[in-house]
C-alpha cells in the first residue's frame, strides 16, 4: 500500500523478570529437575511447582510484543506475540469500527491509560496493547493520532491538534 494508506505500530515488552520472579523460576526448575533432593522444600512446593506445566506457564504468560496494523478503507489488525513464539491476532473490518478512543482505567494504586477500538453492535471494546499498557505520552498519543488519521481521514486535522 503506497503512501499514507497503512501504518503499523509495535510496542515491545520491557523485561519484566524481577529478582523474585527469577528466584521463583530457579526454584521451580530445580524442583522439576531434582524432585527428591530438596527434601526441606518438598512438602511446600513439590506438587505445585515441580511439574513441567508450571515451568512452561512461567515462560508462556510473559508478553513479547503487541502491534496494531491500520489499513485505510480495510480495517485494523491487533496482534500480540508471546515470548514462547505463539501469537494471537484479531482483525476489525473498517465498516464495523465505530470509534477509536483513549480511556483511563483506575485501580486502587494507579491510573493506566489505554487505547480502545469501539466496534458497532458489540458491548465490549478491543483494547490495543492490552497486556503492555504503554505510557500515554508519547506512545499512546502517537498511535492514537496515526490510527485515526488512517481510519477517519476526514477528521484527521482536528485530532492532530489535540
Amino acid at each position: 500500500m503506497p503512501g499514507n494508506h497503512a501504518l503499523e505500530y509495535i510496542v515491545k515488552a520491557e523485561s519484566s523478570l524481577f529478582p523474585m520472579d527469577a528466584l521463583f523460576a530457579v526454584v521451580a526448575l530445580l524442583l522439576w529437575i531434582f524432585p527428591d533432593s530438596l527434601c526441606l522444600l518438598d512438602p511446600l512446593f513439590s506438587h505445585s511447582l515441580a511439574d513441567s506445566s508450571s515451568v512452561l506457564a512461567l515462560a508462556e504468560n510473559e508478553d513479547g510484543d503487541s502491534s496494531i496494523l491500520v489499513m485505510h478503507g480495510i480495517g485494523i489488525q491487533v496482534k500480540t506475540t508471546y515470548w514462547g513464539g505463539s501469537s494471537v491476532s484479531r482483525f476489525i473490518n473498517r465498516l464495523k469500527i465505530e470509534d477509536v478512543v483513549i480511556n483511563e482505567g483506575i485501580s486502587l494504586w494507579q491510573i493506566k491509560y489505554y487505547m480502545a477500538i469501539l466496534v458497532k453492535d458489540q458491548s465490549n471494546v478491543i483494547v490495543v496493547f492490552e497486556n503492555l499498557l504503554p505510557k500515554l505520552q508519547p506512545v499512546l498519543l502517537d498511535v492514537y493520532r496515526g490510527t485515526r488519521s488512517i481510519i477517519f481521514p476526514d477528521q484527521g486535522k482536528s485530532v492532530a491538534s489535540s
